[in-house]
């Protein structure tokens, strides 16, 4: 990936078998990325292309947690596709996020080579989750209205939703 350009890229976690994709800016930065892991790179390119087509018709979900941390996902049908690489200080930046993904990702090429990156173990209670630096895993349980605003569908949740 040239420095002044944005690719999707394809990667690996570790030993895991399965294959994810993110959207990186011109800047270095993940915009976005998979919200489930896919079978192979074959697949994880139709899935960016699959998406790609579907962006007219997602709808953007924003979701604030307990400390006030902001993420996004576009979903399509109720179903996450895409997920926020980062979370944001604020709403306005996560939506601007959003908003960048969906205008830059019809026009942004896909890196034919799949990277394999080291996991990261943190440790949650008794609990070891693999993660990624900039990767996060979406609640599966968000359901709140979705609103269009702007002429962007988006919706908002709580992080208190499901419990």
């Amino acid at each position: 990936m040239s420095p002044s350009s944005h690719a999707f890229q394809l990667y690996r976690v570790g030993g895991d078998a399965g294959v994810w994709w993110r959207l990186i800016a011109s800047n270095g930065r993940s915009l976005g990325r998979a919200s489930v892991p896919l079978t192979d790179a074959a697949a994880a390119q139709q899935a960016i292309a699959d998406i790609v087509e579907a962006l007219p018709r997602a709808v953007c979900a924003i979701h604030v947690d307990a400390d006030f941390r902001w993420r996004w996902s576009l979903e399509l049908g109720g179903v996450p596709v895409v997920a926020s690489a980062v979370h944001h200080d604020r709403r306005t930046r996560c939506l601007q996020a959003a908003r960048r993904f969906v205008d830059i990702a019809p026009v942004t090429p896909v890196e034919s080579v799949v990277l394999t990156f080291p996991a990261v173990v943190v440790r949650l209670g008794s609990v070891q989750a693999p993660r990624v630096a900039g990767a996060f895993v979406p609640r599966s349980s968000f359901r709140s209205p979705a609103v269009a605003v702007d002429g962007f569908d988006r919706r908002v949740t709580t992080g208190r939703e499901g419990r």
